[in-house]
């Protein structure tokens, strides 16, 4: 589906290609196009509106990454024990 607005060629349909399995999520790039060079970053902004948006109706949720450390002894160094 082309996007429509102000920034985008006409006819012009994104193109999506996954490349890798990361982490925690699948990772893509997408190619957009815009009617000039000075309108791209509004297309872009266009598509990630619109993507977050379709995210939300879907019940997609991004899982941001989380870390735990263990450190030995328990706690940084320098810093009192938690109680």
């Amino acid at each position: 589906m082309p996007l429509t607005g102000p920034f985008s060629s006409p006819q012009a349909e994104p193109s999506v290609r996954f490349h890798t399995f990361a982490e925690s999520g699948l990772r893509f790039t997408v190619g957009l196009r815009a009617r000039d060079y000075a309108a791209g970053d509004g297309v872009r902004h266009d598509f990630i509106k619109r993507l977050n948006a379709r995210y939300r109706r879907e019940g997609i949720v991004i899982p941001y990454p989380t870390r735990t450390l263990d450190l030995p002894g328990g706690g940084w160094p320098g810093r009192p024990e938690a109680e």
